[in-house]
């Protein structure tokens, strides 16, 4: 029978009493009759004098009960004896779980409550290492890619250490009773192919056991390195909130994307160019809201992949025309996709607002034709001076063209529709002057219909 098998049934008195019979055994003295089915380790006889100067010492009494059980070792039993400060909590909070979880197939093995025990004591005894509280500890002792001994954290392979080097952790070493911080130039020179060895009992250690453990719970997702680089610099705190901050910031920061669609305006460039889409008025861009969306657990995508993405995602639930440019606003750059034929073609933003031809010279010639009256619409042909385009390169001319063509049409429609609104004006005003006729003549006929009516009565 293990000896906290036999303390979950006794009253308190009792429960004080057995202890004190456990730690007689444990120091050299033994167990009577009643209690031989209750296993009890006992201290070499060389360390039991350190035990028998102590006075009344509740948390010795109760440490000495976890060694007795088998939960700590020998060594960490004499730790607790000539611990300087107050590891009350620690060992109650072990026994605690312990009693709370004899049933429990699944509770943490006796090694790891021990490994809990050893990193609260350390962070009570070395005010450089992290104050950790039991349950903290003992959950970082089930996290991937950590790995404690002797109640120390360390990395369990060499990408977790980079990791680690990388979010800003930092190593220790324990020398004569001392901590003393590794250099980080002594780190950073380590590789794949010769990495630190974390196996050796004196090799550094991290002092910041419980910011490792919320950093963990974010260690492989996603942009793992970037929000924590993000709430380091935002003051945002590691704690049981932790993941909800971390899903915060994919949503609303890192996977944040702003589009932008631009509609094909003319016909200019053979190839997509931005003078195509520019508008003559800012109300010529359709602004898009930012689109966000989750990004799965296994994605990996880099940011031109993710562009891409919310692009494909903001089409799917948006109708676009043919031939749009959509802009895609992510993580301070922009990336230009072209919508045709239901697929996405990546352009150069580069390329895309390079135009091919000098506009200013160009429009310069076709303000002076118009002004002279030199340029005209013929059916569906316009008709310029012969020789219209000699200051502009050959290779450029026939953009001036179709400049040209586009600008007349827009004179000549300008026209018509000013044409048309008077033309409108003028039927108004038609129509306005004949309801008042039609209605002065029906006034007129009411009024000599009144008059005969009248003369009917006459004698």
């Amino acid at each position: 029978m293990r000896i906290y098998d036999k303390l979950l049934n006794i009253e308190n008195l009792e429960m004080v009493l057995l202890r004190s019979l456990v730690a007689a055994e444990v120091i050299g003295y033994h167990l009577p009759e009643e209690l031989k089915d209750v296993r009890c380790r006992t201290v070499s006889k060389e360390k039991r004098a350190v035990f028998r100067n102590f006075t009344n010492n509740r948390p010795l009494l109760h440490a000495i009960t976890l060694f007795a059980d088998g939960v700590i070792s020998e060594k960490t039993l004499i730790r607790t004896a000539n611990f300087a400060g107050d590891c009350t909590d620690v060992i109650l909070s072990a026994e605690n779980y312990i009693l709370a979880n004899l049933s429990n197939e699944h509770r943490f093995a006796d090694s790891t409550i021990e490994n809990a025990v050893l990193m609260c004591l350390n962070s009570i005894e070395y005010p450089e290492i992290e104050n950790t509280d039991f349950e903290t500890a003992l959950k970082l002792n089930t996290v991937s890619g950590i790995r404690i001994t002797d109640g120390k954290c360390r990395p369990a392979d060499f990408r977790t250490f980079q990791f680690l080097l990388k979010t800003g952790f930092s190593f220790i070493t324990i020398n004569n009773g001392k901590i003393e911080l590794e250099e980080k130039e002594n780190l950073v020179n380590f590789t794949e192919e010769e990495p630190p060895d974390f196996d050796d009992e004196i090799s550094p250690f991290i002092a910041e056991q419980n910011r490792l453990y919320y950093v963990m719970q974010i260690y492989g997702k996603p942009f793992d390195t970037d929000f924590i680089d993000y709430a380091d610099k935002n003051g945002i705190a590691f704690n049981k909130e932790i993941l909800s901050e971390y899903e915060r910031y994919i949503s609303t920061v890192r996977l944040h994307f702003e589009i932008t669609v631009y509609k094909k305006l003319r016909n200019i460039c053979d190839a997509v160019c931005w003078f195509d889409y520019m508008p003559d008025v800012p109300s010529g861009i359709e602004e898009i809201k930012p689109v966000p969306f989750d990004l799965k657990a296994t994605d990996k995508n880099e940011p031109y992949e993710l562009a891409e993405k919310s692009a494909r995602e903001y089409l799917t639930n948006n109708t676009t025309d043919e031939h749009s440019v959509i802009k895609v606003h992510y993580n301070s750059e922009d990336y230009y996709f072209c919508y045709a034929d239901g697929k996405l073609a990546n352009i150069n933003d580069l390329d895309f607002h390079k135009i091919p031809f000098n506009f200013g010279a160009i429009w310069r010639i076709i303000v002076e034709c118009s002004k002279s009256g030199s340029i005209k619409l013929s059916g569906n042909t316009v008709k310029s001076p012969a020789g219209i385009w000699n200051e502009i390169p050959e290779d450029q001319r026939k953009y001036a063209e179709r400049i040209l063509e586009e600008q007349v049409r827009l004179w000549y429609k300008e026209r018509m529709e000013s044409n048309r609104i008077l033309r409108t004006l003028d039927s108004i005003k038609k129509q306005s002057h004949e309801e008042y006729e039609r209605r002065q003549l029906l006034k007129q006929q009411q009024g000599e219909l009144k008059a005969e009516r009248k003369g009917g009565y006459e004698e």
